[in-house]
């Protein structure tokens, strides 16, 4: 039996997966499936391993769930918040540059932009 070489890890095992077959359970092959989380280009023609072992499948899989995940996760907020669903907290968290309150009131923990505000707050205690 012949070895063969993981063109991700260059390790060696009996057991390879061709990357140009569909990767199991996505319809996709692993060679589409590594191209569109990495910035590298692969084709059959191309002078590198064919094979990748089940290791490196098992993590080129994972980033391109997670990828799936993100991209369809920034699609459902962008389609929320063209609806103006979003709630109040999300659409903060989204849509607003975080806001620094390095004012912090040593009674309540209420935090404010500006220290007069603390002072006002402070003054009302």
């Amino acid at each position: 039996m012949e070895i063969q070489i993981c063109r991700a890890c260059l390790g060696t095992s009996p057991a390879m997966i061709n990357i140009f077959e569909d990767a199991p359970g996505l319809g996709i092959s692993i060679a589409d499936m590594i191209t569109q989380c990495t910035p590298y280009e692969i084709s059959k023609g191309d002078c590198y391993p064919k094979n990748i072992c089940d290791s490196c499948l098992h993590c080129a899989r994972a980033a391109f769930e997670i990828r799936q995940t993100i991209e369809k996760s920034h699609q459902k907020i962008l389609q929320l918040k063209n609806r103006k669903v979003l709630t109040a907290n999300l659409r903060q968290d989204v849509c607003s540059p975080e806001i620094k309150k390095p004012h912090k009131c040593t009674y309540c923990q209420k935090a404010f932009k500006k220290k007069w505000h603390l002072q006002e707050h402070t003054q009302i205690l």
